[in-house]
């Protein structure tokens, strides 16, 4: 679920596998916002607008692929 307000956006993920252990945003074809903690709830705001894609990192390194939102 995706909610934004004046340039803030709060993503809640319902069911995330793997133990992710971080998260970064992108909107559309700009740059990937830095790692930051994973929670079922994570604030953000990033450059280029509304997030359009995800990607989880596990404890272990491991990368998912970029997914849509």
């Amino acid at each position: 679920m995706v909610n934004s307000d004046e340039g803030r956006t709060e993503v809640r993920f319902a069911d995330a596998r793997g133990q992710p252990t971080h998260v970064r945003f992108r909107a559309g074809d700009g740059p990937w916002s830095t790692w930051r903690p994973f929670a079922a709830a994570v604030e953000t705001r990033i450059e280029g607008g509304r997030p359009t894609r995800y990607q989880l990192k596990s404890s272990l390194g491991v990368e998912s692929p970029p997914c849509e939102m």
